[in-house]
């Protein structure tokens, strides 16, 4: 069996983070390559969702909204920058650019998680006050929502390829 489309959720930032000291023989890439490699020979197309800019609370995202909110504290800081994210997993990106396979597709999901004000990273819906995420990694359904439109978008470019 063949799938057309296979997602990859792929999140080991410890290794896939970690400084690059040779591109050209770094074991990180190399290893997620190999990992990759059975499953683009095994689907039409391969999406690979990549990280996307998360909050860092010790209690988790949403149960500090909702903290901050019972005491009527100031919740305009639970955000983060673009900048900070891109800066963090620099290395995560520029392995990303070295793995290359002719049906794999990079599902760029920071652009739709900082899309609601240029440069930054929101961590709850400012409308509503509900939290995007359920503590500092998993979306809600206000998360996913965020997401729909870069979904559809990814979707509609693998039908293409196919």
């Amino acid at each position: 069996m063949q799938p057309d489309i296979t997602f990859v959720i792929y999140d080991d930032t410890t290794k896939l983070n970690q400084p690059i000291v040779n591109a050209t023989t770094d074991k990180a890439t190399i290893k997620f390559q190999a990992f990759l490699e059975p499953i683009v020979n095994g689907s039409r197309v391969v999406i690979l969702d990549e990280f996307y800019p998360k909050p860092s609370t010790s209690a988790g995202m949403a149960i500090s909204l909702h903290k901050r909110l019972l005491r009527n504290q100031d919740t305009t800081d639970l955000k983060g920058t673009l900048e900070e994210y891109n800066a963090k997993y620099a290395n995560y990106f520029a392995r990303l650019e070295r793995v290359h396979f002719p049906n794999l597709i990079r599902h760029n999901t920071s652009a739709a998680m900082c899309a609601e004000e240029k440069g930054w990273c929101w961590w709850y819906n400012r409308r509503n006050l509900h939290s995007y995420f359920s503590e500092n990694i998993h979306l809600t359904e206000y998360g996913l929502e965020l997401l729909r439109e870069s979904y559809t978008n990814v979707l509609r470019n693998a039908f293409e390829v196919l």
